[in-house]
């Protein structure tokens, strides 16, 4: 699967944000959270970059670094 920055960075608003964002959810993963996408392979960074890419990972409107994990 190739994850084309610019279509993530269309889903957030900004570049900063996306990298904001991406470096949160990896310190997240990190921590012990639930990884929401199957294919776990790669750095935390890599992960929540696919859980974004997968619409597994919303960023929030009113403040584009924060996001949110679906409801299971």
């Amino acid at each position: 699967m190739e994850i084309k920055i610019e279509d993530l960075v269309n889903k957030v608003g900004l570049k900063y944000a996306l990298a904001s964002l991406i470096a949160k959810r990896a310190h997240e993963i990190k921590g012990g959270d639930k990884i929401l996408v199957e294919d776990v392979s790669g750095t935390a960074e890599v992960i929540a970059l696919r859980e974004l890419y997968e619409n597994k990972l919303i960023p929030k409107l009113d403040s584009p670094a924060a996001a949110k994990t679906p409801k299971e």
